[in-house]
């Protein structure tokens, strides 16, 4: 084979079949790209080669280097069906969310209604300022908390007023013994305490600042819880059941 086909073989991957139709002058000429219409390999051959028999190194097969012309199918063998072009992908629609569609979760639309901030209950009106379930103030926005107080019975109140009763019993006590010393043991300290020393001790003017001292004393001790517990706060304070 002449020189100029060997240089023509080595740059493309292919075999002329028909070597008449390239010569040597044909070397400098432009180069085109041609296909393999059974494997679609690409080739670069001269131009003037257009129209001669080439065999692919791919595939082995012989085409007509006709960029133009179709797939030629070999004998003994089917031609190979022409790939499908991928079908263009249409756009998912998005899916709505559950709480979109209302009633994945059993839910339930309601009308608008004013409702405690606080536990979410209904209230009587928009203008309600205590919510009456968990005692929110939707004035003050605090919340007012519900305590259970336990019950009081007797043994409670007898426990209450028993520090009372002994206060008083007291007072009682002490204006008493006052009152008997002006009436009736003044007069008689004052004669007999030049004889007696009891006497002495009870006709003296120090003797009877104490004895006023010590009285005054019981009446505010015993007066002031006294007043407190029967009058200011007469039931006893409530306990909180946490149960």
């Amino acid at each position: 084979m002449p020189g100029g086909h060997r240089g023509f073989q080595a740059r493309c991957p292919v075999v002329v079949v028909n070597p008449g139709l390239i010569g040597d002058d044909n070397m400098s000429e432009a180069v085109t790209v041609v296909a393999c219409p059974f494997c679609e390999k690409q080739f670069r051959i001269q131009v003037k080669s257009l129209g001669a028999k080439l065999r692919c190194k791919g595939c082995e097969q012989i085409f007509t280097a006709e960029p133009s012309q179709g797939p030629q199918a070999p004998k003994g063998k089917p031609a190979n069906p022409p790939k499908p072009a991928p079908a263009e992908k249409k756009p998912e629609k998005p899916k709505p969310d559950d709480d979109e569609e209302g009633g994945a979760y059993g839910a339930v639309v309601e009308e608008e209604v004013p409702r405690c901030p606080n536990c979410v209950q209904e209230l009587e009106s928009e203008d309600q300022v205590i919510c009456l379930n968990c005692g929110f103030n939707n004035r003050t926005r605090t919340l007012n908390r519900v305590k259970r107080i336990q019950h009081k019975g007797f043994v409670d109140y007898l426990k209450w007023y028993a520090y009372p009763i002994f206060c008083t019993i007291m007072i009682i006590i002490t204006a008493s013994l006052l009152v008997l010393y002006y009436v009736r043991y003044r007069s008689w300290a004052i004669d007999n305490r030049a004889e007696d020393t009891v006497a002495w001790l009870l006709a003296n003017q120090v003797s009877q600042i104490y004895i006023w001292v010590a009285a005054l004393t019981v009446f505010w001790k015993c007066g002031k819880p006294a007043v407190m517990r029967f009058i200011v706060n007469p039931h006893p304070p409530e306990e909180e059941v946490f149960k």
